[in-house]
């Protein structure tokens, strides 16, 4: 079985909050203090036995404060129960609409204030129903790996070290005694050093003397007790013949996170299998941070007949690790209105196959940015993006400050990334910069025309145009026209004198001649437009420009995005 459903209330910065699990991965992104770790947490109340709950720690600032039912509710509903886990959880089962049966556990928390303490009701089925019984978390198995984890602490020896759970669950009792005859013989093979043997009679020598005959005690020198559980909790890994202490904490951290995977894999016939991890990225250098997402994936994929499958939840900042992760695999949270809190289910998108490759494929590293960006401007390419990040600054605008994040879809894309806006499924307040590519006759590309109907029932995006293309645009006025020639003459100075001398002198009229001429120039020269997007930004940094020659639909978007509300004047329609 696996946890499809976890319901949330008054707990620390969620109001009331439903997410949808997927069976298998499920990567929780967002920014910081969104709530992923209160998501996290709460999934350890329900997985975890109540002895385990004050590792969590729950005070009276946990609570939600301004709700006027301070309880803390938390409801978990597990799917794809086998009949076994049916008869195990009897008294904990809800009935669906198909008449087939889910397990439900619910946690109740009130804070008491006489005793400063906090106080937990547990039940099954509907919320207040029939108490569980003590032994409903005994077919459970989950790991909770931590963000800031101690892997020299999880590794050390002792007997609930990671690789003694490990060796104590993959050892028949009949290989135990085997463990046990080595030691044994070990131990003889020690004791019979004479600097053994002269240490033992100078210890109980000197202990004879201080207790006397009758209260002293005999001592032998062992190489280990000679039990299994005692062997086992003595061993320590060696990497590259190393001690694991000197070993790099990132890869400590790796060797932890793959004996945790090993114990799940290695776990009896249980009901649940489950991995909790808090920013798998930490001290993971980026191509490993991708191999370990890969194998999380792919524990959470595997399962037979006789095992359950583990289902994994990782929470993550790292835009590298995200772009990795299968697209119906991330769940984005998110802070809506106010103090509501939004979680969006990838999964819930409606993507077809190919579409659902075709996004996958652009989103890499960085633009998988937009799932932690609290505003985001969609444009076309390179010169869109790299423009309007240096134009920005004349309009007194820090893109970085205001937590504006520009999205390249390379090219006309926009429909597939749209898709994840739709149906209020991202809230984040959306501008899309495009251009209209308007023909002769004034009527605007069937691209541009589809966009708008696209997104004009999405209460967070708009869209922005204008009439032809974003250089046509610029060079319509003179002061931003004179800019472009000098970046143009950068890359083709023979040529860019030429069109200088043709055009200057018609300055500053002829607006939409000038544009024309340099746009014929520029298409003709061959001129790669990442190239020339990087000369003409330099350009616009180092100079002075007045905020009204910024294009308007420009404008518009950057204040839209960053005020939440249209800027007076603009194309969006």
């Amino acid at each position: 079985m696996w946890i499809k459903k976890l319901r949330i209330k008054n707990f620390r910065q969620i109001e009331n909050l439903e997410i949808q699990f997927n069976k298998g991965l499920s990567v929780l992104v967002g920014e910081n203090n969104c709530g992923k770790t209160t998501i996290i947490d709460a999934l350890r109340m329900v997985l975890f036995p109540g002895r385990d709950y004050d590792s969590i720690n729950i005070t009276e600032d946990d609570f939600r404060r301004d709700s006027e039912n301070s309880t803390i509710e938390i409801s978990a509903l597990f799917s794809g129960l086998s009949s076994q886990d049916q008869t195990r959880y009897l008294d904990c089962l809800v009935l669906r609409e198909d008449h087939e049966f889910d397990l439900r556990f619910n946690i109740e928390i009130e804070f008491d204030s006489r005793t400063g303490r906090c106080k937990y009701r547990t039940s099954g089925g509907e919320v207040g129903g029939s108490k569980p019984s003590s032994d409903h978390h005994d077919f459970i198995h989950t790991i909770y790996l931590p963000p800031l984890r101690d892997p020299n602490r999880e590794l050390r020896p002792g007997h609930y070290s990671r690789v003694s759970k490990i060796l104590q669950s993959n050892t028949s009792v009949s290989d135990q005694s085997e463990f046990e005859s080595i030691a044994k013989e070990a131990n003889e093979k020690i004791q019979s050093l004479d600097a053994i043997k002269d240490a033992t009679t100078s210890i109980n020598e000197q202990s004879a003397s201080i207790a006397g005959p009758v209260l002293s005690q005999e001592t032998e020198l062992v190489f280990s007790d000679p039990e299994f559980s005692h062997i086992v909790a003595g061993l320590k890994p060696v990497v590259d013949d190393l001690p694991f202490h000197l070993n790099g904490l990132g890869f400590n951290n790796l060797l932890m996170a793959s004996a945790s995977l090993v114990l799940l894999k290695k776990s009896p016939d249980l009901s649940y299998r489950g991995l909790l991890v808090e920013e798998p990225e930490a001290h993971l250098h980026p191509h490993l941070q991708v191999l370990l997402l890969r194998q999380l994936a792919n524990i959470a994929a595997e399962g037979d007949k006789k095992k359950q499958p583990v289902q994994v939840v990782v929470s993550s900042h790292s835009p590298l690790l995200v772009s990795q992760a299968p697209l119906q695999s991330i769940i984005s949270i998110s802070q809506g209105p106010g103090s509501i809190m939004k979680a969006s289910e990838m999964a819930a998108v409606s993507l077809s196959d190919t579409e659902q490759k075709k996004l996958k494929r652009y989103l890499d590293s960085t633009r998988s940015e937009l799932f932690f960006a609290k505003k985001v401007i969609l444009v076309e390419g390179i010169s869109d993006h790299l423009i309007i990040q240096s134009l920005s600054r004349h309009l007194q605008v820090d893109l970085k400050s205001e937590a504006v994040t520009i999205v390249r879809v390379e090219g006309l894309n926009f429909d597939i990334f749209v898709k994840l806006f739709q149906d209020e499924k991202l809230p984040t307040p959306v501008s899309i910069v495009t251009d209209g590519d308007m023909d002769s006759d004034g009527k605007l590309s069937s691209s541009s025309i589809n966009l708008r109907k696209m997104c004009q029932d999405i209460p967070n995006v708009e869209v922005f145009y204008c009439e032809k293309t974003l250089e046509h645009e610029l060079a319509k006025t003179p002061a931003l026209l004179k800019l472009m020639l000098s970046a143009y003459s950068t890359l083709h100075p023979v040529k860019g004198l030429k069109l200088s001398e043709l055009i200057l002198p018609l300055l500053p009229e002829n607006g939409d001649h000038n544009a024309n001429v340099f746009l014929d120039y520029f298409k003709s020269g061959n001129t790669s437009k990442g190239r020339y997007a990087q000369e003409l930004a330099q350009l616009i940094d180092d100079c002075d420009i007045d905020d009204s020659l910024v294009p308007e639909y420009i404008a518009n978007a950057v204040k839209t995005v960053t005020t939440l509300e249209p800027f007076p004047g603009g194309n969006n329609e």
